[in-house]
Parts: C-alpha cells; sequence; structure tokens
C-alpha cells in the first residue's frame, strides 16, 4: 500500500507515492554506512523526518532495516 510523504496542505500533497519497496532501499543503503555511529544517526533522522509525515510509519522496524536498532 502506497503512503503519501508530503505535508498536509503542501502542493505535493498526493503526488507523491512511497512504497515499502522504496523504504527497504533507503534502509539498505543507510545499513551500507560503515561506520556504525553515523549510520545510527542518519537512521535516526530518516526515521523521524518520515514519522512526520506517515503515522502508520514503523520506526523501530526501520531502524531494525538499516542495522541501527537501538
Amino acid at each position: 500500500m502506497a503512503r503519501v510523504l508530503a505535508a498536509p496542505g503542501s502542493p505535493l500533497r498526493g503526488a507523491i507515492k512511497v512504497t515499502r519497496k522504496h523504504f527497504a532501499a533507503v534502509a539498505d543503503v543507510i545499513a551500507g554506512i560503515e561506520d556504525e555511529q553515523i549510520r545510527r544517526q542518519v537512521a535516526r533522522e530518516m526515521a523521524y523526518a518520515v514519522g512526520r509525515f506517515n503515522s502508520l510509519f514503523n520506526r523501530s522496524r526501520f531502524l531494525e532495516a538499516c542495522n541501527a536498532a537501538e
């Protein structure tokens, strides 16, 4: 199921669809960051940003997929 990644009232609302497949691809890229501190920071910041726009976003599942679980 696709989710919209745009703030309410944004002209992009409804224009951008982000699917589970997209999140998996992003998590794979983040998981490839060798420096653990940087990997965790990037993963946390991405999780925070996405969570602001998608109430169904599973932060812990994403961090685990990024190899950055807390």
